[in-house]
């Protein structure tokens, strides 16, 4: 992937699956959750537009997002390292990629992240250390913006982009940035 290691600085950003009530599907770690972040990441338009406002801000161009989840119950399980892109550009609140890095696997084997919430800076160390880990795994695949990631089945990336069609803007809880 372009970028990655030459990235002095990243962010490690945390998203919760999809609820139970939302999907009852073992893989729903996969899609982003439609209730209260149905835009980010958004892989199918190279974009992190509109959750986690305050991050937003912090990130410049050649930063490496690294964007977590909470694949199995209970939530208070480590989270694991879903997709991974470098921001190209980050202008007006909106980071733009051209490609990214999602996990394929089991959950199980998914480089693990290091935070619980919200999102934190990674100093050029903890970028390198989980681009190693990420690169040592056959699972993580490099796609270019709008692709859908092999793992997703069609049905369920076309429900994820409905949603997401629907909600323009994070929950209005603004559980976005009251986390960051």
């Amino acid at each position: 992937m372009n970028g990655l290691h030459e990235a002095d600085h990243g962010w490690e950003s945390v998203h919760q699956r999809l609820k139970k009530h939302q999907l009852r599907d073992a893989e729903r770690w996969r899609l982003r959750d439609w209730d209260n972040h149905p835009n980010d990441p958004g892989w199918e338009d190279g974009t992190y537009s509109t959750c986690h406002g305050k991050l937003r801000t912090k990130v410049q161009s050649g930063d490496v997002v690294f964007d977590t989840v909470y694949p199995e119950s209970p939530v208070g399980a480590t989270p694991i390292i879903r997709s991974a892109f470098v921001v190209g550009d980050a202008s007006n609140g909106v980071l733009s990629f051209s490609e990214f890095m999602f996990f394929d696997g089991e959950p199980a084997a998914g480089v693990q992240a290091r935070m619980s919430r919200g999102h934190k800076s990674l100093g050029r160390g903890q970028v390198e250390d989980y681009m190693e880990q990420i690169e040592a795994h056959d699972a993580y695949a490099c796609y270019p913006a709008g692709s859908k990631p092999k793992s997703i089945p069609q049905e369920l990336w076309d429900k994820m982009l409905s949603k997401a069609g629907e909600r323009s803007n994070c929950s209005p809880c603004g559980s976005c940035d009251s986390r960051c």
